[in-house]
């Protein structure tokens, strides 16, 4: 039995999400598992939606209370894991905050850890300038990190670049063209996760998918603004909003309308709170390295908003990505001792949000055995739980890890009340 994974934020899920479950499933569907692709070598990216005559479960590892960029999700997970089981899904896995609110090794490791105990497949969205073949050359030197790679690297973060941009100069320099292929955030998220398959040596088939362009991006944007505007407006969504997202989405939208987190007041406001304390509590959260804690710091107070408060402080080393992570790390409280263990193991528990009844299939044959996924071996020492309280029993790491992700829960729980 094959099985597809995904990494998803659904912040919130609309009609382009539904079109990349529906797309996996036709290209695993279209022929033997991933076309006789290995790891190293993806399948060339579909972009036609068709049914499959036998589809495989779809498994997704879901992002914390925070996405990637940092900031908080717009729905609660339990809302985004019915949203997602609504639209297809069969198996839905938390992504804990260490990992979910990260660079793009850090998520991509949680990630591909998570789902290979359940899937043979891992699918993501690509756009038009993915490469295969240069995404191969690419991935390839990501895991052999070759001396002229990296002292590359290392000259351009002392000329004061971001890590991204670094490493896409570096790269280029090794494989003429791959800065085209490194442009996008969402291609650069996809070699990530296939350099760690590779790294590793899992058995984990990547299966990208050409997203249709800015329209997936947009449409959630459009749906987080339509969201907003009738909150505070107190209106009902405009009917635009029925042509971004699958119905049962919508309903889910609309019952919790009373808890969401809509644009950025609550964060600065919380933010806010917790600079006004001073720098000593900073000095210790994940990532303050190299004065970022004095940057937070200085005049901050003139800052008119979140937004305000980032833009000021982007610059050639600082992302805006980078920047609105540590102010997640901040008031989640993320120790660098913490986030430093985390980062160079695997998830210590795998949480189940929800599931079908094909999902229990698929957990059920991963205890048991019988059915499992090819490939997929008999995890050890990892335990499956259904609450946080549950997977603090399971290890000093498990404890540490699951402790963090009840302080990013509650922080997000206090955010939807503002």
């Amino acid at each position: 039995m094959n099985a597809i994974g995904i990494a998803a934020e659904y912040n919130p899920f609309h009609n382009g999400h539904a079109f990349h479950i529906a797309s996996a499933r036709k290209a695993l569907g279209a022929g033997p598992a991933g076309h006789g692709a290995s790891p190293a070598t993806p399948p060339a990216a579909t972009d036609t939606p068709l049914a499959a005559t036998d589809t495989p479960p779809v498994v997704i590892a879901l992002s914390s209370s925070f996405t990637q960029r940092g900031l908080p999700a717009v729905a609660s997970k339990a809302a985004r894991t019915a949203m997602a089981l609504a639209g297809g899904a069969d198996l839905v896995l938390e992504l804990p905050f260490a990992y979910s609110c990260n660079g793009g090794a850090e998520f991509a490791r949680g990630t591909v850890a998570l789902l290979s105990r359940f899937a043979t497949h891992i699918s993501f969205g690509v756009e038009d300038t993915f490469d295969a073949e240069t995404a191969d050359k690419i991935t390839d030197i990501l895991t052999r990190e070759p001396p002229s790679f990296k002292l590359n690297l290392r000259e351009n973060l002392g000329a004061g670049w971001s890590y991204p941009k670094a490493v896409a100069a570096a790269l280029e320099r090794e494989v003429p063209g791959s800065a085209r292929v490194f442009s996008s955030p969402n291609n650069t998220l996809a070699l990530s996760y296939m350099a760690c398959i590779k790294e590793r040596k899992l058995p984990l088939v990547p299966l990208p998918v050409r997203r249709a362009g800015a329209a997936h991006d947009e449409s959630a944007s459009m749906i987080r603004a339509a969201l907003a505007a009738a909150k505070e407006f107190a209106q009902t969504l405009p009917s635009c909003v029925n042509d971004l997202m699958p119905a049962s989405s919508l309903e889910i939208l609309e019952r919790e309308r009373g808890r969401l987190v809509l644009g950025t007041k609550a964060i600065w406001a919380l933010l806010s709170a917790a600079l006004a304390r001073g720098g000593t509590d900073l000095r210790g959260i994940a990532g303050m390295d190299e004065g970022l804690d004095r940057l937070f710091l200085k005049g901050w107070e003139r800052s008119a908003s979140f937004e305000d408060f980032i833009g000021r402080r982007v610059c050639a080393r600082y992302t805006r990505g980078r920047l609105q992570r540590q102010a997640a790390r901040v008031l989640v409280g993320l120790d660098r001792w913490t986030a430093s263990a985390l980062a160079r193991s695997d998830p210590p528990y795998v949480r189940v949000l929800g599931f079908s009844e094909r999902g229990r299939e698929v957990i059920s044959a991963r205890r048991g055995g019988v059915g499992r996924p090819q490939g997929v071996s008999r995890p050890q020492g990892v335990k499956t739980v259904t609450s946080l309280r549950g997977a603090a029993k399971h290890g000093a790491m498990a404890k540490v890890c699951s402790d963090i992700e009840r302080r990013a829960e509650m922080v997000w729980e206090i955010m939807s009340q503002v």
